[in-house]
Formats: C-alpha cells, sequence, structure tokens
C-alpha cells in the first residue's frame, strides 16, 4: 500500500479482503449466541459450533478465548478480478469478487468480531490489505493500478 492510499468505508465493498482468511481453514468469525438469533434459519446452517471438547476446555477456564460458533467458510474459484483462476477461502457470506466489487450478504446482522476486529483504513485494514497484495504480487504476478 503506498503512503498516499486513503480508504473510507465506500472501499471496503470493492476490496473484501479482511472476509479472507490467511489460509484454509473451516470457520472464520467467531459468534455469539445472540448474533447467532439474529440471523435467519437459512444463514444459521452456515454456523459451526464449537465441539464437546472446546466447551469443556472454556469451562475451564471460565469461557475465555473460546467462542460458542463460529461462521464457516467457503473455498470458491475466482472467476475474475486479481484472484481470477485461483481458490479463495472466504467467509460464507462474503458475495462477489474480492479486490474488484464485494458485498456482506448478513451486513446489518453480522457479528460483533466483524463490526469492531476491522475498519477502513485502520491498522488491522492495513496490514491485510498489505499481506493479500503481496501475495497477489507474488503467486498471481498482480500489479496494482497507478503504482
Amino acid at each position: 500500500m503506498t503512503a498516499k492510499e486513503h480508504l473510507n468505508p465506500k472501499d471496503c465493498l470493492s476490496c473484501g479482503l479482511c472476509c479472507m482468511p490467511l489460509g484454509y481453514q473451516d470457520a472464520f468469525c467467531n459468534i455469539d449466541e445472540d448474533e447467532i438469533k439474529r440471523l435467519d434459519k437459512n444463514q444459521r446452517r452456515h454456523v459451526m459450533r464449537s465441539g464437546i471438547f472446546d466447551m469443556l476446555l472454556a469451562s475451564i477456564d471460565g469461557g475465555r478465548g473460546v467462542s460458542p460458533a463460529a461462521i464457516t467458510t467457503r473455498i470458491r474459484e475466482m472467476k475474475d478480478g486479481p484472484f481470477k483462476g485461483k481458490e479463495a477461502c472466504t467467509c460464507y457470506f462474503l458475495e462477489g469478487v474480492p479486490m474488484k466489487s464485494v458485498r456482506c450478504s448478513v451486513y446489518k446482522v453480522r457479528p460483533s468480531t466483524c463490526r469492531v476486529t476491522c475498519s477502513a483504513g485502520d491498522k488491522t485494514c492495513r496490514k491485510i490489505r498489505k499481506y493479500w497484495k503481496a501475495v497477489l504480487r507474488d503467486q498471481c504476478g498482480w500489479k496494482e493500478k497507478g503504482v
């Protein structure tokens, strides 16, 4: 990222990188029981509950560090954008093409993890974008426009 890049919330609709784990994983975003209740029945199918062992560990340490559930991911073959022809692991609810045009299908009821972990242009956002842009350059030969 160049020092001149200034991001605002509208830029999120052409990015989506914060909704892509840094590697393949089954679940991505922690979600609590109240947040699960806000999802509709179809959306709840994409929530993975913590296993019995995880819940046992949570009871031993007072519940710290173990979420009762998480939103699942999905592996998609990218048909457009800088990841074209590659497989990408994304939050199940991310729609569209990362680094081109995206939206969150549960935006209005998204978990608090999504609401507070990353905001357009903050330190976390810049780190995520820097990581993925390096991956795109190194593995896909991507060149950022205007750089």
